[in-house]
């Protein structure tokens, strides 16, 4: 298996007597339409340049598997990152995953109850739906680990109203406000 790496920047020069805002579209390089960069868009603006993700990129684009572990759906879970991630009451439920190159099982529980479901993708799937045998409750830990592993996402589940997404603006706040920061980033995108 290759190394995988995660590599980032963002550079911002804090003016506390500026008038004018920092906005989104601050701090994004060479896109058309102002959005952030990411993958081989990111690697394109950066690659040669004297910044610091240029650099670090020119030291493991040799022995590293290029590979942008974000669905731009906000919708779906991505079922091996711990934090809060958020559903629309209602809506079918998906897993998401990042590495489709092998077969994954995930037994999922939630503590303090009996019971585990089951999680299987088979190799060159991303997705996968919620298992009709674990109940979705707003709110509630589950904890989704290989069989046999210690290691383990634990997800905190937050229901919204359908109502809430039907307005965009209104969602990404709902999302942000609530602690699923990166699915209002994914909508923001979307946005610009």
């Amino acid at each position: 298996m290759s190394k995988r790496y995660v590599l980032a920047m963002m550079r911002h020069e804090t003016n506390t007597f500026s008038p004018l805002p920092t906005e989104l579209r601050h701090f994004s390089r060479g896109s058309e339409d102002d959005a952030l960069l990411s993958g081989q868009d990111a690697i394109d603006a950066y690659q040669g340049t004297t910044s610091p993700f240029a650099g670090f990129y020119d030291l493991i684009k040799d022995e590293a598997e290029i590979d942008v572990p974000c669905t731009g759906n906000a919708w779906l879970l991505d079922a091996l990152r711990s934090g809060r991630q958020c559903v629309v009451d209602g809506n079918a439920i998906e897993f998401w995953r990042a590495d489709t190159g092998e077969e994954l099982t995930l037994e999922m529980q939630r503590p303090g109850t009996e019971g585990v479901a089951v999680i299987n993708w088979p190799v060159g799937v991303a997705e996968a739906p919620w298992p009709v045998s674990m109940p979705l409750v707003n709110e509630a830990l589950y904890v989704l680990r290989r069989a046999g592993w210690t290691e383990a996402a634990l997800i905190r589940v937050m229901v919204l109203n359908p109502e809430v997404v039907q307005h965009s603006q209104t969602a990404i706040a709902w999302l942000a406000a609530h602690g699923c920061s990166r699915q209002a980033e994914l909508l923001m995108s979307d946005l610009e």
